[in-house]
């Protein structure tokens, strides 16, 4: 009893020794940056901020996610292999403001695939809470829309949702829920680890 017992305590310590050097998870070094994480029943998709290029568009997003102003609202557009949008108050795909607008921030960004743009209705003046993620080039949209960030990781979930049923118009017949939106830190991917 006691050879086994030995036995036993030896694994543990050797196991115990050999993972003190892993990593845990998102405890990777390095400079890290503030990003979105969306958690819809097809997946998560986290998209990094553009808040050099776009400031008060972040500030905003990062506000209502916190405030839980996109919980519980849905991805209530789609246009298979181009775009999808979502952001507006629950229950209101027409409302793009949550009670006020933003004036543009236009940069030097392109609209290509992966980025993420914020919404407007008629004028350039009211862009609030409603976005869209691209699922390809769009240059006629450069310099109309505020991007204020980019997928990091998700693609493949932001693909499976343009490709869902939907009306002529784009209005999914089943609703796409957006169950949460966090404020997460990620590894800048800018910086490249060794």
């Amino acid at each position: 009893m006691s050879r086994v017992l030995v036995v036993v305590l030896m694994a543990a310590m050797v196991f115990g020794l050999a993972s003190c050097g892993e990593r845990e998870p998102n405890k990777e070094p390095g400079p890290k940056i503030k990003a979105a994480r969306i958690e819809t029943d097809f997946g998560d998709i986290v998209f990094r901020f553009f808040d050099n290029k776009a400031p008060e568009h972040v500030a905003n997003f990062i506000k209502l996610a916190r405030e839980g102003f996109y919980d519980g609202s849905s991805f209530h557009w789609v246009v298979p292999g181009f775009k999808i949008e979502g952001g507006a108050a629950a229950g209101d795909e027409n409302d793009t403001r949550p009670g006020y607008g933003l004036k543009p921030e236009i940069s030097d960004l392109k609209h290509t695939r992966a980025k993420v743009s914020m919404e407007r209705s008629i004028g350039p003046d009211d862009s609030g809470s409603r976005f869209f993620i691209l699922l390809t080039e769009a240059p006629d949209l450069n310099g109309s829309y505020t991007i204020f960030g980019e997928v990091v990781s998700g693609m493949d979930v932001v693909s499976s949702i343009s490709d869902v049923s939907a009306d002529r118009r784009g209005r999914p017949f089943d609703k796409i829920l957006i169950n949460k939106v966090s404020i997460v830190e990620i590894p800048d991917p800018a910086v490249k680890s060794d």
